[in-house]
């Protein structure tokens, strides 16, 4: 009895040590988790950027804008503005069109045509987080408010495919 009990007395401290342990290790693996991706983030930011920066394209009007998906099924842009800057009156032919506002603000008009005239029909400013659309063969034209803005454009299905 008296060996037991001589063995029984260490478990608890050798248990104790262990949770000790384990909670360091725990404490250690959240800051390992946190500090991790900082150190592989960079690299991933800097390509990332490069990537971007490769496929910026610049429209005659004076947006820029980045292909980000692009296919017959659809499209998925996203358009970097200046004030002033617009779009001119267009269609998207037969797609659908969804634009959110990213940042800054943007004055949607739509337009109808009369008598071999383009009419205005509706205008709206949209704010940021704000979204407009356009149905098929309908024209519209976006004209950046403010300093800058970006919106995101979705077309269903994709154009010119």
């Amino acid at each position: 009895m008296d060996s037991y009990n001589n063995l029984a007395k260490p478990i608890p401290n050798i248990l104790l040590q262990f949770k000790r342990t384990l909670n360091l290790f725990i404490h250690s693996l959240h800051q390992h988790i946190v500090t991790v991706p900082q150190v592989l983030l960079t690299p991933l930011q800097t390509r990332i950027q490069q990537c971007i920066n490769s496929r910026l394209q610049q429209h005659p009007c004076g947006y820029c804008y980045i292909p980000i998906f692009c296919n017959r099924l659809g499209e998925l842009l996203i358009l970097q503005w200046v004030a002033g800057s617009e779009s001119k009156p267009h269609s998207h032919l037969a797609s659908i069109n969804f634009t959110k506002v990213l940042s800054g603000q943007v004055l949607e008009r739509k337009y109808h045509i009369s008598g071999g005239q383009l009419r205005v029909i509706s205008e709206r400013v949209v704010q940021a987080g704000q979204w407009a659309w356009t149905f098929p063969f309908e024209i519209h034209e976006l004209v950046a408010l403010d300093k800058s803005a970006e919106t995101m454009h979705i077309y269903l299905p994709g154009r010119g495919y």
